[in-house]
C-alpha cells in the first residue's frame, strides 16, 4: 500500500527543550540506489531492492556506531543511553537493528539476553509501528513519540540514542537527554489502536485511486545533453 495515507512533523526549536541534541554524531553518506523512481517512470511504486536496501541501512548503523563509540570516552554506548529509537517501520526491524548493534559490542548473546535488552531498550519505541507499520519518511519521530506515549514522566531524565536514515543512502547516529516530557497528541496509541479494519476490496480503491492520481498533471520529464 505505498503511498496511501499521509504523515508528517512539527518540532519547536527552544532554549528550554524537552529533548536536548548531544554534542557528539556520527554521519554515515553513501551514493546508492537502493529505493528510487528513474526519470520517465510511470508507476508511482519505486524500485527497490530490499536485499540491498536492509544491507546498505545496517552498514549505515554499523559504521555510526562504530565512529560514535570511537569518539565517546566509553566506547560501550549502551552503558551511555537508556534508550534506543531507529528509523524503522515495524518492531522487528528495531529488534534487528538491536541485536546487531549490541552483538558489535559484547558479541554473540542468547536469544533470551536479546529479548530483555528489547524490552528495555526500544519496545516502547515501536508502539506506534506496530500499529500502523511504515510512515516512511518520518520513523525516527514516530520512535520518540511512541516513547513519550507509552513512558510519560518515566522518559524524563533519559538519553535516547537516535539513528536517523534516508535512502540513497545517509544516516547519522546522535543522543538526547529528555529534559522534561516533550508536547504531544494525547490518545495516539489509543487512536491508533481503535481503528476499525476494512476489507481488502476498500483498501483497493485508495490504492487504485492513488495509483490515478499519480502523474495526472501533464509534468513529463526532459534531459538536456551537454
Amino acid at each position: 500500500l505505498s503511498g496511501v495515507g499521509a504523515s508528517s512533523v512539527s518540532a519547536l526549536v527552544s532554549p528550554r527543550a524537552a529533548l536536548v541534541v548531544r554534542g557528539q554524531r556520527a554521519t554515515f553518506i553513501k551514493h546508492a540506489w537502493d529505493f528510487y523512481r528513474p526519470v520517465g517512470w510511470t508507476s508511482n511504486d519505486a524500485i527497490v531492492d530490499m536485499t540491498v536496501a536492509t544491507g546498505q541501512y545496517e552498514e549505515a548503523m554499523l559504521w555510526c556506531q562504530d565512529r560514535l563509540s570511537r569518539a565517546s570516552a566509553s566506547p560501550d554506548l549502551f552503558a551511555r543511553f537508556d534508550r534506543v529509537a531507529y528509523h524503522n517501520n515495524a518492531p522487528y526491524h528495531s529488534k534487528r537493528n538491536l541485536r546487531l548493534m549490541r552483538e558489535k559490542t559484547y558479541g554473540t548473546l542468547a536469544k533470551a539476553q536479546h529479548e530483555a535488552a528489547f524490552r528495555r531498550f526500544a519496545e516502547p519505541g515501536t508502539k506506534i509501528a506496530a500499529e500502523n507499520a511504515t510512515t516512511y519518511t518520518c520513523p525516527l519521530y514516530a520512535s520518540l513519540l511512541s516513547f513519550a506515549c507509552a513512558s510519560g514522566p518515566g522518559l524524563v531524565d533519559r538519553h535516547i540514542l537516535c539513528m536517523a536514515y534516508g535512502s540513497g543512502c545517509a544516516a547519522s547516529l546522535f543522543g538526547l537527554h529528555v529534559t522534561s516530557v516533550p508536547q504531544h497528541a494525547s490518545g495516539v496509541l489509543a487512536g491508533l489502536a481503535s481503528r476499525r479494519p476494512v476489507g481488502v476490496e476498500d483498501a483497493l480503491l485508495l490504492v487504485d485511486a492513488f495509483e490515478m492520481t499519480h502523474g495526472r498533471f501533464g509534468f513529463v520529464p526532459s534531459r538536456e545533453d551537454g
